[in-house]
């Protein structure tokens, strides 16, 4: 009995659920694995922003604190010359 092709699976078929030919030996890959929202080597960029926010602020808070302790010693070593 001649069937006609079909153009589009149905919608209640999945990926995994396709049937394949038994010579086919290619993975079949998830859909969650192909769309993947982490970009770079597994890593999350949300994460990756947070991090580099936070050792941007540790770096802001040393270089205050250093120039407002090299200001210090220099305002002592001032004073000691007056």
């Amino acid at each position: 009995m001649w069937q006609r092709p079909r153009t589009a699976p149905p919608a209640a078929e999945t990926v995994l659920s396709r049937r394949r030919h038994p010579t086919d030996m290619s993975p079949i890959t998830p859909p969650a694995a192909v769309a993947s929202p982490l970009l770079f080597f597994g890593v999350d960029p949300v994460l990756v922003g947070i991090i580099t926010i936070l050792l941007l602020f540790l770096f802001a808070a040393f270089l205050f604190i250093r120039k407002t302790l090299l200001s210090f010693s220099e305002g002592i070593r001032d004073g000691k010359k007056r």
